[in-house]
């Protein structure tokens, strides 16, 4: 499964190290690649309620369009994060 979105704005090495970082640590991860402005993430094919919950933290934490993750919005609605019953719908 792939989410293509603008990367996020980096506010100092470290800010761009944490995120990218956490990305990595993603159960369902699988790689990352920029192009220009885009960045395109890789997921397992079957993208655990815990994966899904750390890329909504993410998003939201570096202030990134929840729209990408359009492809796993069955999962969004299973989620515990009580702001994301909100988006989800």
């Amino acid at each position: 499964m792939e989410i293509v979105f603008k990367g996020p704005t980096f506010y100092c090495q470290e800010d761009e190290e944490h995120f990218f970082n956490w990305l990595y640590s993603i159960p369902a991860f699988k790689e990352v690649v920029g192009q220009g402005l885009e960045l395109y993430l890789s997921l397992e094919e079957k993208v655990d309620q815990n994966s899904l919950e750390q890329l909504l933290v993410i998003f939201k934490r570096w202030e990134l369009d929840l729209k990408s993750l359009e492809p796993l919005k069955e999962l969004m609605q299973k989620s515990s994060l009580p702001w994301v019953q909100n988006i989800s719908k």
